[in-house]
């Protein structure tokens, strides 16, 4: 299949402009046998990522049906296929195939799209610079929580407190 997926949400805004061949990557959030109203069995799939959801039906004339009725809630599979919008369905997909996701490519589904990664790898490491060169402490206000500055006085509720790492060490030697 595809070495290259969408997220559900830039899915959903290419379909909405065109119809084209996508490859999607999601989870089962939920599977659900349902009849119509003819009585023919399908199963609705609430399939999730990151950035958003949709519903895929699958049709029990579809070649994938058998299979289909073997996943879970919480199985990891991709769909590529023709995706488009439909105003009264939203996301559909056409002419498509499933399989399952490899374990790395859960745990990449999982991690998020790349922007998301790279944003979260930033903050990350932002955050860190500041423990570089001095230790924080956020006073709780806890009855089990004491904590005093230098002049004797503890600080107020959700007061930030900031102290060089060499006076930290020394004040959790004490």
């Amino acid at each position: 299949m595809s070495s290259f997926s969408l997220s559900i949400e830039e899915l959903k805004q290419t379909a909405a402009s065109e119809q084209r061949r996508s490859a999607v990557r999601a989870q089962i959030d939920t599977a659900v046998e349902r009849q119509t109203r003819d009585q023919k069995p399908y199963i609705e799939f609430l399939l999730r990522d990151l950035t958003s959801s949709f519903v895929l039906r699958v049709w029990n004339d579809h070649p994938f049906y058998p299979a289909a009725r073997e996943l879970r809630d919480g199985s990891f599979v991709e769909i590529e296929g023709e995706f488009s919008i439909n105003s009264a369905y939203g996301l559909e997909a056409k002419n498509w195939t499933m399989r399952h996701l490899t374990t790395e490519e859960q745990n990449d589904l999982l991690a998020g799209p790349s922007e998301v990664r790279e944003k979260q790898e930033l903050d990350s490491a932002n955050l860190l610079i500041p423990f570089e060169t001095h230790a924080y402490a956020l006073y709780a206000g806890c009855s089990s929580t004491s904590l005093e500055i230098a002049s004797g006085e503890q600080p107020a509720r959700g007061t930030i407190i900031m102290l060089d790492v060499a006076d930290w060490s020394n004040t959790l030697l004490k």
